[in-house]
């Protein structure tokens, strides 16, 4: 199990969130921007909208919401935002590309 190896090495990351999945929320939406900001590379921008997605299951996860179908939906919604910008910073990237060689 790599998340109690996470635990133990990081001893206060879950009990920190697990305080308030609202922080976990958060660092999710910083990380999403970090990446959509369009100055990293395309391995790397993916590499962290996959952090913010896991951040943000976290955070749905240890929110408290009982209703098990509210809690799926939540979790698939962060996961399609996270395919959404995915695709638009590969699109983004694709122009940049093309704009440089034609010059």
């Amino acid at each position: 199990m790599p998340v109690l190896r996470v635990a133990r090495t990081i001893p206060y990351m879950e009990t920190v969130f697990h305080i308030n999945p609202l922080l976990a929320l958060f660092i999710a939406l910083l990380v999403a921007l970090i990446a959509a900001s369009g100055r990293f590379s395309l391995n790397i921008t993916n590499i962290l909208l996959f952090v913010a997605w896991g951040a943000g299951v976290f955070a749905i996860v240890h929110s408290g919401l009982r209703n098990r179908t509210l809690k799926i939906a939540a979790e698939c919604g962060v996961g399609i935002l996270a395919l959404l910008l995915s695709y638009w910073a590969t699109q983004r990237h694709r122009k940049k590309s093309s704009h440089s060689n034609k010059q």
